[in-house]
């Protein structure tokens, strides 16, 4: 992004509209479809992934600081659409985001790189710290407890 004028612009917001469509409309239709789990920014950049139904992960990276990023809903819908960078943000932020990526100085050139890494899938993970320990539970909390139907209706 670059300011080419020789003055500095007003606050304003520029996105980068990331063109997934993330609406996941039935099953099992979107079963490979990817979704935006997790995104962060951070003071230096950004990071997060999304997933499918199915496990499949996609990593994304930024090299240089992201204001924040928006979740653009389907319109008349409760889906999400897609997802977007905001590489320039009016506003207050949280204290984790980058601050006063709000406009362009004069001649300003802002360098930055979007990077999307296939992971592969979610399930085949393996985990690198070694496992809890196994929590006791009281006898109407057990797992199958839990899951039987008397039991949720007696609660």
């Amino acid at each position: 992004m670059q300011n080419e004028a020789d003055t500095a612009t007003p606050p304003f917001r520029a996105s980068l509209r990331l063109g997934f469509d993330t609406f996941l409309a039935q099953y099992p239709d979107y079963n490979d479809q990817l979704f935006p789990t997790l995104l962060r920014c951070e003071k230096t950049h950004l990071w997060g992934y999304f997933s499918s139904p199915s496990g499949r992960l996609l990593a994304l990276f930024t090299d240089a600081p992201t204001a924040s990023y928006t979740l653009d809903y389907e319109k008349n819908a409760q889906g999400i659409f897609t997802a977007s960078l905001d590489l320039l943000q009016p506003g207050r932020l949280p204290a984790r985001h980058p601050q006063g990526l709000d406009r362009l100085s004069a001649g300003e050139k802002r360098p930055g790189t979007s990077r999307f890494c296939p992971w592969g899938r979610f399930m085949a993970l393996e985990p690198s710290n070694p496992p809890l320990p196994q929590r006791r539970f009281c006898r109407c909390c057990t797992p199958a407890a839990i899951r039987s139907p008397r039991t949720r209706r007696a609660a």
